[in-house]
Order: structure tokens, then C-alpha cells, then sequence
């Protein structure tokens, strides 16, 4: 299934509005797989792609196109994996939610990027746009790339080591001692929507061979399981591979990588325990090596010392944290995370299914990669039944209470200058992965977005202040997770681009639309009111008369088009 950082958002959009029941008519099988692993499409898929990346953050393709088509995703809101399912080892893709570049501690950063006094320019290119003429229109559009920007570096790349980009944490890869060709292995990999267990099968000589794979929420960790229908046959050697200024270590049989951000000095750790039924179990500072077992399951825990809190943004180095989630979930053991992770995944997947009628048996035999190439030709209405509850996966798996929001690409990124910077789009994006939390009764799912919107007041409150004499709060085009509410910053670069005073007011529907299909009134008031009421705040300080008596939003820009204009009709 391809995952570029745009297909997330069309996933999740698509068919939102169709239900909100808790039953109706039984969805069909789940269940996405594939007869090959990811790497066996024959598309380019490097090892630390990171290393050959386009260093450019727009208009790029993904360095690793298996990762992008074919590997399959899992995710808790806090650790995301893309899963590839080869024979010879095991490849997964790592994301921590808060591992972002830019910020506090980034090179040269500005807390307030804040144009000071901006507003008093806006008479001035309100009389001008008034008078309509070319001249005049021209001359408020210049005024708009002095004042309607934020204070920062013109040359993009230079603004975005401030703004920040989504990371990677790396990849694991897993030896395993199997034959890489998997056509005559009897191979299958699967990831069941239902349960958000991904499950690899194969059979080599005489034994047949299973990994199971899931993110578990209620233990906030990654579990890698590996078994085998036949006694000691797990011979396997882990290895850790990062972009980061990153140390591997070992200590108590526990894999540790720890270390910090480059840029902005972020601290970072990962941990990886070992779980063993029989055969020996080596940890190094190299990884871990496991000779002989009857089955190995690998727990894993990340974090940063990020925490949602203006103007610092850090709290506490992860290694506590870690290695007391990691402790708790070895005493648990395997079946006892599987199970807690099932259950907790499956409450939240049942809760709605859609029947838009039936496939051919002969269509629902095939893998996933058949299905969609025939689907141009056939209808598979099956397949789309799959393609609409896996939107809702893919929100259940990026975010959930506690977690950071979903961005541009939900919890899963593969890059270092991933494009668009796998960033938050306030001007239509981050408010499309949201739109079926209500409708497809996911309403948990969206506490991560109004959290953060939540948090953007204070800085929000700066930006309206600056930039329109108002009171409340606002943001503008994009944001990250540092609090960013400034137009982009950019001396020639059109307003159209930055400007968007109103992503604010769009953002704050998302929290009455969670009082709206959830009705908790003490949510509405804790929570939803202060962000509604300070936009409303904005919203009435803002708005300019038209001598129409009308009121607008002026100047503004159609998003990512304009030319500047009198309240468009976005706004």
C-alpha cells in the first residue's frame, strides 16, 4: 500500500462522513498482505536511506521506494515502525513521536519570531486594496512581504534548521541465516487492521517460521516476536543503524542507544530487551545475538526529553522513563502485551464497519499489490471497505491520548529533510486527519490535536498581538511542535505562502466537534472553551469593515494560490 506523506491524509479523508455507529453490517477480512516482502517489488530500497536523501524538502521523492509501497506500518501515537518482512533479516523503520530538529537549542534560535508591530501596517494595505487598481494591489502585495512574514532567515533551508524537520530514529535490522529468496518459501506477510498485528510467514526445509509484530499502546512499547514450529531454530543478530549522534551500549542485557540531536541537542534513547525461550542471548554494544532459541521477542521503548510546554519544550532525559516501561513489560511477557495490545487496538477498530457490497472470491485470493492493479479495471468494493477502515488504522495508530498529533506523514518517516518536513499544515492538512474522528468514532483519537492546539495559545497570543492589535490567539500557514504561530519568514516570498491569520479559528472547530459528537460538557468546558473562545477573541479584533458594511478578513490569499485579495473565500 503506497505511503507517501500526502496518501496518509487522503486515507483518512476518504468516506469520513459515511458512519458513526457502533454496529452495523459486518465489515469483510481486515487483513492487507502480500505474497513477497516489501523489498522484492523490484523499486530501489537502500539500506539508511538517509544517506542518499534529496536534501531538498519539496518537490523530492522518498530515497526508499519499498518503504514508501510496501512496507506495512504499526504504530501506538508514540513509536511508529514500518515493517518489511524479508527472509534473510528483518528490516524495521523506527520513529519516535518527538524527535524533531529545530527549536530551543537549534542554531541561532529565535523564540520570538514575531514581527514587532506589524499591524500598524494594515491601514495602509487595506486603503490600498480598496482602490482596487493595479498599481494599488501591487503595492499591497509588496507591504505584505515586509510585514506579513516572520522575523527569520530568507533562504528556506537556513529558516527550517530553526523550524525544525521530523526524524528518523533509524532502523533494525535482523539476521536471520534464511534463504532472501522468498518465492519458494511459501512466504506471506499480513497486517490485520482489526487486531494491528502484523504477522510474517514462511517455510524453510522442514520448519515453518513466524514473526509477529505489534506497538502497543497500553505498555508504550514495540514488540518483535520470532518463533518457529520446530525446537531451536532462532538464530538471529540485531543490529542498530541511525543518522543520530547516537551511542550504542549494553548493560543488564539491555540494548541502549543514547545520544542527542545535532542540531538542537534534544536527548534521545532507545532500549531493547530479550525475551527467550531456551538458547543463549548475547547483548554488546554491536547489538544483540541469539543462538539457538525456541523463540526470541524483542521488547523496544524510545523517548526524548521533549515535553509540551512553552517556551522550554524539555523535560526529563528519557532513561528513567524507559527503563521503567521496559521493566514492566518483560515481567508482563509476551502473550500477556499481545493480548493487552489486541484488545486495546480492537476496541477502537470495531467500533464502526461498512459494507459497500461484495468482491468476487477468485479477487479476495489475491494479495494486495493484484488487488489494487486490478481494481483499476474491476471494482473490488472489499477493497475499498479496506481502504476506508485502514485510514482509520492509520489515525488509531498515530495518535492517541498522550501523544503528540499527527503530522504530514501520521507517526511514520523514513528521512532526515523529509518534504514538507513531515511538519503540521494549519491551512487545510492537519485539520483533514482529523475529520473522521467524529464521524468514524474515533473521538480519543483527536485529544492529541486539541492538547496541542491547546498549547499554541500562549505563543498564538504574541502572534495576533503583533501582527492585528488583537486580542486571543492565532496561527498561520504550518507549525511544528515548539510552538511555531508566525507567518513564514521569507522577505519574497508572497504572502500566499505564509499568511493565513484564520488556521486558528479553523483549527478550534476540531474542539467542539469533540463536545459536539462526544458531549462532555466538563471537556467542553476545561478544555475546548479557552481555545474557541480566545480564537473567538481574535476573530472579532481582526475582522475589518467593507465599506459594503460587510465584515472580512482583509488582505488575505487563497491558500498556496492568491493573488492578495479582500476576504477570500476561505477565510
Amino acid at each position: 500500500m503506497v505511503m507517501s506523506n500526502k496518501s496518509f491524509l487522503h486515507l483518512l479523508t476518504m468516506l469520513c462522513g459515511l458512519l458513526a455507529a457502533q454496529s452495523v453490517i459486518a465489515s469483510a477480512d481486515l487483513t492487507m498482505w502480500y505474497s513477497k516482502p516489501a523489498e522484492s517489488y523490484g523499486v530501489k530500497s537502500p539500506l539508511e536511506s538517509w544517506k542518499v536523501e534529496s536534501q531538498k524538502r519539496t518537490s523530492k521523492k522518498n530515497p526508499d521506494q519499498a518503504w514508501e509501497k510496501y512496507a506495512l506500518p504499526i504504530g501506538n501515537g508514540f513509536i511508529g515502525a514500518m515493517i518489511y518482512g524479508g527472509t534473510s533479516y528483518e528490516r524495521v523503520q523506527l520513529n519516535e513521536h518527538s524527535l524533531w530538529s529545530g527549536g530551543p537549542g537549534s542554531p541561532n534560535y529565535l523564540q520570538n519570531q514575531n514581527k514587532p508591530d506589524a499591524w500598524k501596517a494594515l491601514p495602509k494595505m487595506r486603503a490600498l486594496l480598496l482602490k482596487g487598481d493595479k498599481k494599488s494591489l501591487k503595492q499591497a502585495e509588496k507591504m505584505s512581504r515586509e510585514y506579513l512574514r516572520g522575523i527569520g532567515p530568507d533562504d528556506r533551508d537556513e529558516a527550517d534548521k530553526n523550524f525544525g524537520r521530523y526524524q528518523t530514529l533509524g532502523e533494525l535490522i535482523i539476521k536471520t541465516g534464511h534463504p532472501a529468496d522468498s518465492g519458494k518459501l511459501n512466504f506471506r506477510r499480513q497486517l490485520d487492521l482489526s487486531s494491528g498485528l502484523h504477522t510474517v510467514t514462511y517455510r524453510v526445509k522442514d520448519t515453518t517460521f513466524t514473526r509477529e509484530s505489534f506497538c502497543s499502546y497500553p505498555d508504550r512499547v514495540l514488540v518483535l516476536h520470532f518463533s518457529a514450529d520446530k525446537p531451536a531454530r532462532q538464530n538471529l543478530a540485531l543490529s542498530f543503524n541511525t543518522p543520530h549522534n547516537i551511542t550504542p551500549s549494553a548493560e543488564k542485557n539491555v540494548f541502549i542507544a543514547s545520544g542527542k540531536l545535532d542540531n538542537n541537542g534534544l536527548k534521545v534513547e532507545m532500549r531493547i530487551g530479550v525475551l527467550h525461550e531456551g538458547g543463549q542471548v548475547s547483548v554488546t554494544s554491536e547489538g544483540i545475538r541469539i543462538e539457538g532459541a525456541d523463540a526470541v521477542t524483542f521488547v523496544i521503548v524510545a523517548g526524548t526529553d521533549y515535553q509540551q510546554s512553552y517556551p522550554k519544550y524539555r523535560g526529563d532525559h528519557p532513561a528513567a522513563k524507559n527503563a521503567s516501561t521496559l521493566a514492566a513489560a518483560m515481567k508482563l511477557g509476551y502473550a500477556t502485551l499481545k493480548n493487552n495490545s489486541i484488545k486495546d487496538h480492537s476496541k477502537l477498530q470495531s467500533r464502526v464497519s461498512i459494507d459497500l457490497g461484495t468482491s468476487p472470491k477468485d479477487i479476495l485470493k489475491l494479495p494486495l499489490d493484484k488487488r489494487i492493479e486490478l481494481n483499476k479495471k474491476f471494482p473490488d468494493h472489499d477493497l475499498e471497505e479496506l481502504y476506508f477502515q485502514f485510514g482509520r488504522y492509520l489515525l488509531i495508530s498515530s495518535s492517541r491520548p498522550g501523544s503528540l498529533p499527527a503530522n504530514l506523514q501520521g507517526i511514520w518517516c523514513n528521512e532526515t529533510v523529509p518534504a514538507w518536513n513531515s511538519d503540521y499544515h494549519y491551512n487545510i492538512n492537519f485539520q483533514m486527519n482529523y475529520w473522521p474522528a467524529g464521524p468514524t468514532n474515533l473521538l480519543e483519537c483527536q485529544k492529541p490535536m486539541i492538547r496541542y492546539v491547546n498549547a499554541l495559545r500562549t505563543p498564538g497570543a504574541r502572534t495576533a498581538k503583533a501582527y492585528s492589535n488583537a486580542r486571543g490567539w492565532t496561527c498561520n500557514l504550518s507549525g511544528n511542535i515548539w510552538g511555531f504561530t508566525v507567518p513564514t519568514p521569507g522577505k519574497h516570498r508572497p504572502g500566499y505562502w505564509a499568511w493565513a491569520p484564520l488556521s486558528g479559528a479553523w483549527l478550534s472547530t476540531h474542539a467542539f466537534e469533540q463536545y459536539a459528537f462526544g458531549t462532555d460538557a466538563d471537556y467542553l468546558r476545561d478544555t475546548s472553551w479557552p481555545i474557541i473562545s480566545e480564537s473567538a477573541d481574535f476573530i472579532v479584533d481582526y475582522l475589518y469593515k467593507l465599506p459594503t458594511g460587510e465584515l472580512s478578513s482583509t488582505p488575505s490569499w487563497s491558500p498556496e494560490h492568491g493573488p492578495i485579495s479582500k476576504g477570500t473565500t476561505t477565510d
